[in-house]
């Protein structure tokens, strides 16, 4: 027997026994024919390919001959393939739950391609004397597109190939409309139903209507009115991205922490179909996350800095970041730059339209400084805390009418220079803490401007008065070190000792510019001068860790808007964030609490975590309420090893960036869950009250 007979008699009786397959009735497949079937999606490019290039092989070999004998081998391998992906087409479907008359057309089509393929491959002599083999092969060229194309809506969904098509909807809520038509179902249908529909039902579940999500899947119901806990809905939304049970599965579109918070506010609400937009309460806290996710999106008519333009304005003393990827808007940083000039503001006049936000705090600003500022027509965030700022040189800025935010903590603006700001069209939030404005002034100015957040801090102390050094200022890469760390006090006063501490040492004169340290201690300095108060002590723990080695690691909620530096990589980096916490180092978490899931590399023996936090109520960043550690050497059975408590702040106060060490007794671990504790909701005290918090993390480390 020739190969191209026994071929043919193969791809014949093959075709013949899965015709037979798809008409008589199969039980699930066993492991490895369902192992076969998974083999699916990688194997139906081969027919779709080698057949319409074998085809157009046939068309050109009616003028060219030698295009023949390649077009003879791209059939049979055509042929081969399309029967094997059928195969493996329905042995898939065996094994899993598919329905539904996109599932029935994809099925039977595929029967029919291999069917069409082996015909003309085997028939070819014959249908080419009656001059019907190309006509069959152009009809086999089609059923393999409808083919494909029905095969991409089961897996991602009926308008996959004409969505491009659409018109962009603009998000809008209906306030007379049911919050399920226009939140619930929008969530589910964009990133569940390509798995969940009625065409392909992955564990017995379609999400498609209201009685498909009431009948549940193959577990019983998917979600518990008001029950986050036993929701499935939710939990496996909050199960870490590498767990089998995530959803939507690793690869999928994810959903967002807005969209996670909305549907677990949808269930533990009830879980109503019919409950009206306005009908949720105006205190609710889901409505800033309703206003957030459906505002609409900002026209913004301003030129794109580029990333070479960007990486040149940077240097020692100034930082340039975008703050969005896709909004052209700029944060600069000139913080603590005692020798600021006005030319090197001048240096950024090319992306004045871009700048959104400048922090120029604890820097030595003059007018000239303050008149360059004013020139940057669309800034909207401006930090002048800690500088010499005072109503004269204020006024050199009092047309900047698209200022939104304006920080004067610990300058020398009275009641008159604060007036003046309070007057800029759409400024909602001044901070007047420790300036020479009074209390008195922030209440009489709050009369004449009430739709204005006017914060003027804590009462006034007659200590603030006390002629006092500046705390000295420590530089360092970072406050977790592997060997050794150095860490630099500059200090420009004149006549100026400085001291440091070690731990409960005793302090010593620092005699150069630079401390070595080479194990974990809390240092402290601060500066003296004859004839003036001692300078308040700058503190900071400086850890010496072995460097993480981690296997895998995730978080349950995502850091939110230009907060998400490089992601969870920035908790493991032992890279110490700044002050300034737009300085690309901090995840911030806006409502939700930091949950960082990790498995170590190998089982270790570990008696402490350290998590570093920042708190800045003045930019509406609190402290954590509680900080807990889980551990084992099992993902399942984690245990709680220590939890730390914190005090919340009972009214406004200074930055502080604090390292908290959680210390247990020496366990074996290879698995831990680390939690910060969000504040939730701002307080009454704060002029931000009933929004969402803000929790700031930059390291997690180990001892």
């Amino acid at each position: 027997m020739s190969l191209k007979k026994g071929l043919n008699i193969s791809l014949l009786a093959g075709n013949a026994l899965l015709s037979l397959l798809y008409l008589v009735p199969f039980a699930e497949p066993p492991v490895f024919f369902q192992f076969v079937g998974r083999l699916h999606p990688l194997l139906l490019h081969f027919p779709l390919v080698l057949l319409l290039v074998a085809f157009i092989f046939e068309i050109y070999g009616k003028r060219k001959p030698n295009w023949k004998e390649p077009a003879e081998f791209l059939l049979i391998a055509g042929a081969a393939t399309a029967y094997v992906s059928a195969l493996a087409g329905f042995l898939l479907s065996s094994g899993a739950n598919y329905s539904g008359q996109t599932f029935e057309l994809h099925k039977w089509l595929g029967l029919t391609m291999s069917w069409l393929a082996t015909i003309i491959y085997t028939g070819k002599s014959y249908l080419a004397s009656k001059n019907y083999y190309l006509p069959l092969f152009g009809v086999a060229c089609l059923v393999i597109i409808v083919t494909g194309h029905y095969g991409a809506s089961l897996t991602h969904g009926e308008s996959f190939l004409t969505e491009v098509f659409d018109e962009e909807k603009v998000m809008t809520l209906e306030p007379t409309a049911p919050v399920f038509a226009q939140v619930v179902q929008p969530l589910l249908k964009s990133k569940c139903e390509s798995c969940h529909n009625p065409n392909k039902l992955k564990g017995s579940l379609s999400l498609a209507s209201r009685d498909d999500m009431l009948k549940g899947g193959e577990t019983g119901a998917i979600f518990i009115p008001g029950d986050l806990e036993n929701s499935i809905l939710i939990s496996h939304l909050l199960l870490p991205s590498e767990d089998k049970k995530h959803m939507p599965p690793k690869g999928k579109p994810q959903m967002t922490n807005e969209e996670v918070k909305m549907l677990s506010w949808w269930v533990e609400n009830g879980a109503s179909f019919e409950q009206l937009v306005n009908e949720v309460p105006a205190d609710d806290a889901i409505q800033a996350t309703l206003a957030s996710y459906f505002a609409p999106e900002e026209e913004i008519d301003i030129d794109y800095v580029s990333a070479n333009e960007i990486a040149e304005l940077n240097t020692t003393k100034i930082s340039v970041k975008q703050i969005e990827e896709d909004k052209p808007y700029l944060e600069v940083y000139i913080g603590q730059h005692d020798s600021l000039s006005v030319t090197e503001m001048k240096s950024l006049r090319g992306i004045r339209a871009q700048i959104y936000t400048l922090d120029l705090g604890s820097s030595n600003v003059d007018k000239a400084i303050l008149k360059e500022v004013a020139k940057y027509e669309n800034l909207n965030r401006l930090y002048l805390d800690n500088t010499e700022v005072d109503d004269d040189m204020i006024s050199a800025i009092k047309k900047l009418n698209n200022l939104d935010y304006l920080n004067l903590y610990g300058t020398k603006v009275s009641k008159k220079g604060a007036g003046q700001m309070l007057k800029l069209d759409n400024l909602s939030k001044i901070f007047l803490w420790k300036s020479a404005v009074t209390e008195e002034d922030v209440e009489t100015l709050q009369i004449d401007f009430p739709d204005i957040a006017i914060n003027g801090g804590l009462s006034t102390d007659s200590d603030f008065t006390k002629a006092e050094l500046n705390a000295p200022q420590m530089v360092y890469e970072s406050t977790f070190f592997s060997d050794e760390m150095i860490i630099e006090v500059p200090y420009s006063l004149s006549e100026t000792e400085i001291y440091y501490q070690l731990g409960s040492e005793d302090p010593q004169l620092l005699k150069t510019k630079e401390i070595r340290l080479t194990r974990s201690t809390k240092l402290s300095v601060f500066a003296k001068k004859e004839g003036w108060e001692d300078s308040p002590r700058t503190e900071q723990a400086f850890i010496k860790v072995k460097p993480n080695s981690l296997a895998a690691k995730s978080l349950q909620f995502g850091p939110k808007r230009s907060y998400k530096a490089k992601g969870i990589e920035t908790l493991f980096d032992l890279t110490k964030g700044s002050e300034n916490f737009r300085d690309g180092q901090w995840l911030g978490f806006n409502g939700d609490d930091m949950v960082a899931n990790v498995t170590l590399s190998e089982k270790r023996t570990l008696e402490s975590v350290f998590i570093s936090t920042m708190d800045d109520t003045g930019s509406w960043i609190f402290p954590p309420t509680a900080l807990e550690v889980w551990g084992g050497t099992e993902a399942n059975g984690l245990v709680k090893l220590q939890t730390l408590e914190i005090t919340p702040p009972e009214g406004p106060g200074p930055k502080h960036m604090l390292i908290h060490q959680l210390a247990f007794p020496a366990k074996e671990i290879k698995y831990l869950r680390v939690i910060a504790k969000n504040y939730g909701n701002l307080p009454e005290w704060h002029p931000g009250k009933d929004t969402p918090a803000w929790l700031f993390i930059d390291e997690i480390a180990f001892q």
